[in-house]
């Protein structure tokens, strides 16, 4: 047909920039919005703890073994 096909843009205003606090806010806000309800004060981000959990992540992603890390922290392990 020789025709170029049609092409679509987006406004540069519908990307969202993605941060690390971004990332950090979509796992503590579930959790703290039901803290509220229980009135228990809101967790905070842990960089050290986010560390630690992705150092045994890593050493566990050639096998994907389920078991606990041995570590200083309370782990819950669920496979779904």
């Amino acid at each position: 047909s020789g025709k170029t096909p049609p092409t679509s843009t987006l406004a540069s205003s519908q990307y969202k920039t993605v941060t690390r606090n971004t990332v950090q806010q979509q796992f503590l806000r579930p959790h703290n919005t039901l803290r509220a309800k229980l009135r228990l004060p809101p967790l905070k981000w842990s960089s050290n703890l986010a560390l630690y959990a992705t150092r045994w992540a890593r050493t566990r992603l050639g096998d994907c073994k389920l078991v606990h890390s041995g570590g200083p922290y309370g782990e819950n392990l669920f496979w779904g």
